[in-house]
């Protein structure tokens, strides 16, 4: 792993389908949004395993956290729950 936390080329670093260092909050920095609130499933949830060069942390939580360096008062909610499906998701999340 280098100083970027590329593991043999691969990682956010080396990624092409994500967004560069800070780019993210460079996008979202004029959002109107005070709340967040995630609905679905395991993938919501942030269930997954760890991958050598990217974060150990659910992607709603990295969104999140780029809508609050602008709004620190945003309000986020996961209401993700593995094993759900869509009808179990309109039912208890909406």
């Amino acid at each position: 792993m280098d100083d970027t936390g590329v593991v043999d080329g691969v990682g956010v670093a080396a990624d092409p389908y994500l967004l560069t260092d800070g780019e993210a909050r460079r996008l979202l920095a004029t959002h109107p949004w005070r709340r967040f609130v995630v609905l679905g499933d395991s993938i919501a949830e942030g269930v997954g395993e760890a991958v050598a060069g990217y974060p150990d942390r659910p992607w709603t939580d990295l969104i999140a956290a780029d809508l609050a360096a602008h709004r620190p008062e945003l309000a986020y909610l996961n209401l993700g729950c593995s094993d759900t499906r869509a009808a179990q998701v309109r039912t208890t999340q909406l």
